[in-house]
């Protein structure tokens, strides 16, 4: 389902005995099959539509529910001329209650919804989609953001490099890094934790997090690491390379942030080509690479 711009309000209240019994009176008539009225747990209501359904613990697995939808209660339906049926519904709570995914097991359709007061970035959303093999879905409320985030990043990325050897699996993108160099990726995961992709020629590259923050990125191909640290945290020069061993990260030529460093610059380079030997003689200059 295509919903875009549109957000649905979902709301799950506890299934009271006058709920029940409203429900129950507007309902129990035109049901296929009656369920077992005192077992309701829960309401759930859509405002944007004022549709609702009456849930019931389900026998199977964890999670496992009957619904009885509320026909009635939108007010602009014709009236009920075949019996309704019950519906069928598995929810299951994820990253300890920050998703629910939700399954019409009739219809095949799934959902993934958010808590309302606490919105996702669409990384997260598209990290926690790749896990559950679901297959591709549509994004909704594309044009809410968190922090000021761009909802259309993997969009934008995709469209603008379409001839990338080997292709790029978009859904897998987590990661969007952009630093004051203005230069930006986007990472892509893998099967191997703490292996990603970057878009950009298709590198690969390790990430690791230690205690109390500290991120170690690994250039796969060129042997580069990089100890990066949360910009509130301050640290001393004497630091660096103890915080680097942490992370596994050794050589020779090692620099910081918090040195002035002499860079190259940028626009110098003819082309991408260009740039990748710069690299590639910096890294045979200053590190042992084996192969």
């Amino acid at each position: 389902m295509k919903l875009e711009t549109v957000c649905i309000d979902m709301k799950f209240k506890n299934a009271t005995r006058s709920i029940v019994s409203r429900i129950f009176t507007e309902m129990s008539g035109y049901l296929e099959q009656q369920p077992v009225w005192e077992a309701a747990t829960l309401q759930l209501l859509n405002e944007n539509t004022n549709h609702e359904v009456l849930l019931f613990a389900d026998q199977g697995p964890a999670g496992s529910f009957t619904g009885v939808p509320n026909v009635m209660r939108a007010g602009n339906f014709l009236p009920v001329k075949d019996p309704v049926p019950l519906l069928k519904f598995q929810l299951k709570l994820l990253q300890q209650g920050k998703f629910l995914l939700m399954v019409d097991c009739h219809i095949g359709g799934a959902s993934l919804a958010a808590r309302f007061d606490t919105i996702p970035y669409r990384s997260e959303i598209q990290a926690t989609v790749a896990t559950l093999g679901l297959g591709d879905g549509f994004p909704a409320c594309v044009k809410d953001k968190n922090k000021g985030e761009e909802f259309f990043l993997i969009e934008r990325f995709s469209s603008e490099l379409t001839d990338l050897d080997p292709p790029v699996d978009w859904n897998r993108s987590v990661l969007f890094m952009e630093s004051s160099a203005d230069m930006s990726a986007l990472f892509i995961s893998t099967n191997v934790s703490g292996k990603f992709i970057r878009h950009f020629k298709v590198h690969d590259f390790g990430m690791k997090l230690v205690y109390p923050g500290y991120l170690g990125i690994l250039n796969c191909k060129y042997r580069v690491g990089y100890a990066a640290a949360p910009l509130e945290t301050k640290i001393n020069a004497s630091d660096v390379e103890e915080i680097a061993s942490r992370l596994g990260i050794r050589g020779e030529y090692n620099s910081s942030g918090i040195e002035d460093l002499e860079t190259p610059d940028l626009d110098s380079f003819k082309d991408d080509e260009d740039l990748d030997s710069y690299v590639d003689n910096e890294v045979e200059n200053y590190i042992d690479v084996d192969d």
